[in-house]
């Protein structure tokens, strides 16, 4: 579930949405990598931080229009509500109202739709098998949309995510160039102007190996590719990248907003962590000012076997924990129509009922079934930690599974912290 977008009304009636084609023509991976397969993308491009532009592929626009409301701009703004982006005429970037940016394309404008999921889930059922192939966890991805008018132009910048655009109407040249000046940024950063004629807008200047950061392409290290209908481009974290529309243009983006080690690690370590009450106890003492020397001597015991606790229990941290610590602060609960869950054996078969929501009770093993039992006891929502919590010897993959299946059945919801119920 994503967060709902402003408040704007769009009284137009929605296109029809078109169902989508059959499963086994959902789109993979491969469909974006065409005429490479997996392992040599991974070897050439994706381990290297290189660019990669496939051949035209007919089918594959065939596929991404299989969904109605994405077929073209008009279509999408039909069920946009949320702001749009507007890129251009030059280093200029704004927003517009979902009504208005038809109009702001026809001046000339590269308008940028974020989170196309939000008016059209479909979007994600549909692309779910490429972020599946790429390791991308479901909370990592998500859709966005480009459209452009001859000539348009989106000015030179770089992304701090991962992207694969798929061009699906007209043509593009992409300028593009390697990053020398910060590796793996965390914030993107498209030179602006402010009314001082100043450029801003950069800051990781901490991070970069050189803060100086250039307002120009060089000649002798960037280089063009030419898009067309069909065609992904690869785009790795971090490339400079400018983009004229050779005409009308229309595409999507697949993103990939990755989780940092660091960030992962110290979820997945901070989650073990607070499951001993004496982790969740304040740090007091800061800059050293304490009640008495008691207090001193007391708080530095304790820093130093807390110390000892936290190397031990980092070693012990599997990769899943690591791989599901993003999952840690989301929210979850049980549906209201649920009230009446409970795990039952029946004749040596652990079963989950709920009388009035399911028809037929959902088979389970031993293990999910104490693990079902315990959620079923939770009264409140619940955030994926504490319910890795209340199931220490549980393998958090374990847990993750039965969630992801009550929530496939409606059982259960999952949302971000900062989500709207």
């Amino acid at each position: 579930m994503t967060t709902s977008g402003p408040a704007i009304q769009d009284s137009r009636e929605p296109a029809p949405r078109r169902p989508l084609e059959p499963r086994s023509t959902r789109l993979r991976l491969a469909d974006l990598l065409a005429p490479i397969d997996a392992e040599a993308f991974h070897d050439r491009y994706w381990s290297r931080g290189v660019r990669f532009l496939s051949a035209p592929n007919a089918a594959l626009v065939r596929k991404v229009k299989s969904v109605a409301a994405i077929e073209n701009i008009d279509a999408l703004l039909e069920h946009r509500t949320r702001d749009v982006a507007t890129f251009g005429p030059g280093p200029v970037r704004g927003k517009v109202p979902a009504k208005e940016a038809r109009a702001a394309l026809d001046r000339g404008c590269n308008l940028y739709l974020t989170q196309v999921e939000e008016s059209v889930p479909e979007v994600l059922d549909l692309f779910k098998g490429i972020a599946a192939d790429l390791g991308a966890a479901p909370w990592q991805v998500t859709v966005e949309a480009f459209a452009g008018r001859a000539g348009g132009l989106s000015s030179r910048h770089y992304d701090h995510d991962i992207n694969f655009q798929i061009l699906l109407d007209g043509e593009k040249v992409w300028q593009l160039e390697p990053n020398l000046h910060i590796e793996n940024p965390m914030q993107p950063f498209h030179p602006t102007q402010d009314a001082n004629g100043r450029w801003t807008g950069f800051s990781e200047e901490g991070y970069a190996s050189d803060p100086r950061m250039p307002l120009a392409f060089d000649p002798e290290r960037s280089h063009e590719v030419t898009a067309v209908a069909g065609t992904a481009l690869y785009l790795p974290r971090g490339v400079w990248h400018e983009v004229r529309s050779v005409t009308d243009t229309w595409g999507l983006n697949v993103v990939i907003k990755g989780v940092t080690w660091a960030e992962a690690l110290t979820r997945a370590l901070t989650a073990r962590l607070h499951e001993d009450p004496r982790f969740r106890a304040y740090c007091e003492g800061y800059r050293g000012r304490t009640l008495c020397d008691a207090h001193g001597a007391a708080r530095a015991k304790t820093f130093a076997a807390l110390k000892e606790e936290l190397v031990a229990t980092l070693s012990e941290l599997s990769l899943v924990d690591v791989e599901l610590s993003p999952m840690g602060d989301r929210i979850c609960g049980w549906v209201a129509e649920a009230d009446a869950r409970e795990v039952v054996c029946q004749d040596g078969s652990w079963l989950l009922a709920a009388p009035g929501l399911l028809e037929t009770p959902i088979p389970l093993s031993a293990e999910a079934a104490r693990i079902a039992a315990k959620l079923c006891s939770f009264r409140y929502p619940f955030r994926f930690k504490h319910a890795r919590a209340a199931l220490p010897d549980v393998s958090p993959e374990a847990t993750y599974n039965l969630i992801a299946l009550l929530a496939q059945k409606k059982l259960v919801f999952v949302r971000g912290p900062n989500d709207r119920p």
